[in-house]
Order: C-alpha cells, then structure tokens, then sequence
C-alpha cells in the first residue's frame, strides 16, 4: 500500500521562499547583461566567420551548437539575476523554481514565432546568401522570440526582464549571413 501512494505522488516542484516585496532591478544587474551580451554576440560572430563559408554538416552543427549555449547562458543568466531578486538566493533550486514560474502567452507566442519566421524566410528568398543555410537557426531564433516576447512570471502583468539580451542576439543571427557575405 505504501508503494502505491509513492507511485502515484508524481513530481512536486519545491516551493522556494519569495521576498514580500521584491527589489527593483540593480544597475549591476544589467551591467552584467549587458557585458554578457556582448560576449555571447562575440562568440557568435566569431564562430560564424569561422564556419559559415563552409558548406558542410559538421560546420552547420558546430553553428547549432554555438547558438543554443549562448541562448541557454542568456537564459540562465536572466534566471540567476531574478532569483537573487526575487528570492535573495541563486542556488540551483532557486533558478530552477524561478524557470518554472514563467509563463507565456501560447498564441501570441505561436503567432510572433511564425510571423518572423515568414518575414526570416521571405527575406532568405529574396536576398540569398551563398553561406550556410540558416533554417534550422531561423526556426530556433522566431519561436524564442515568441516565447521571451510573451514571457511573464507567475500571474504578474510585466514582462520578465532583460528581454534586450535575447533580442540582439536573435536579431544578429538572422542578419549574420549577411555580414559574413558582404564583409
């Protein structure tokens, strides 16, 4: 019987103790953004005039690869800074709770993801570039904009923060092509 009522208990997200009145955002807080920003748009860069005149298919997973960790370090980052603010820690379970809070808009999310990536694959079309092609990237940098755009913690009605993070790099992987071409 007891074996029973362990199997059915399932997974339970531990609840992480919020401030009562949370702090507004510190100048260090986007200092620190920002300086990762420019980092992750580096790394891209650099490994985008590294591969992108390479045609092959370790070359185009080694650019798959490069995205999504300078995506996933934005989105961590974004997820330690608030869990400080939010909850005056920023250990592993704290970060995690405060991934699982946010939510966003289905719809918008799925509306703002196909609409750029229409406009990505229309300007692909009439402008292509001999380099590699981005669909994959494309498809990835639409449907994340669609989701941070539409991001929201817990009930609250304000956006989540430090949205500028993404939304360069985003924007800078769907224009990369271009600058590799033509510098």
């Amino acid at each position: 019987m007891s074996k029973k009522k362990e199997k059915g208990k399932g997974f339970q997200l531990k609840k992480v103790h919020e401030l009562k009145k949370v702090p507004p955002i510190k100048t260090s807080s986007y200092v620190v953004t920002v300086v990762e920003l420019v980092l992750v748009c580096a790394i891209w860069l650099y490994a985008a005039f590294n591969l992108f005149e390479k045609s092959d298919l370790l070359s185009m997973a080694l650019l798959c690869a490069v995205y999504f960790f300078c995506a996933l370090m934005m989105y961590i980052t974004r997820a330690v800074l608030e869990s400080m603010r939010r909850y005056n820690r920023h250990d592993s379970e704290a970060v995690f709770y405060y991934s699982q809070m946010l939510h966003s808009d289905q719809k918008w999310s799925l509306w703002i993801g196909l609409s750029f990536f229409a406009v990505f694959t229309v300007v692909g079309w009439l402008f292509p570039s001999p380099n590699l092609d981005m669909s994959c990237v494309n498809i990835a940098s639409s449907f994340y904009l669609g989701f941070i755009w539409t991001s929201v913690y817990k009930e609250e009605e304000d956006r989540i923060p430090f949205q500028y993070m993404e939304t360069v790099f985003l924007f800078l992987t769907f224009i990369t092509n271009y600058i590799v071409y033509f510098l």
